[in-house]
């Protein structure tokens, strides 16, 4: 998995004293139109370091090799295009590409 390019870890915060990295990402496309795209993130602030998941979930569609993921929460949304065993996905200004 790439974000934005970037191979992982990658800084989605760095405060100084407390940083939040993607350490790995999973996303899992069902077979009756729901997925779950989880996180694990790493989190430092600067006396503990532990790893937590985040993540989110909804409803898939595709056509051709367009790809569309809609969150349950309504506050995301993904397009993207598959090609062979990799998905690249866009929301807003973020790019995920997640191979097989």
């Amino acid at each position: 998995m790439t974000v934005d390019a970037h191979t992982l870890p990658f800084t989605v915060v760095d405060l100084g004293t407390y940083k939040a990295q993607i350490v790995s990402g999973v996303l899992a496309l069902d077979s009756n139109a729901t997925y779950s795209l989880k996180f694990d993130v790493s989190l430092d602030d600067g006396v503990k370091l532990r790893t937590v998941t985040d993540g989110d979930a909804g409803r898939w569609s595709a056509s051709g090799n367009a790809i569309n993921l809609a969150s349950a929460r309504d506050t995301i949304s993904w397009t993207g295009m598959v090609s062979g065993n990799v998905i690249t996905l866009q929301s807003g200004t973020r790019v995920l590409v997640l191979r097989k």
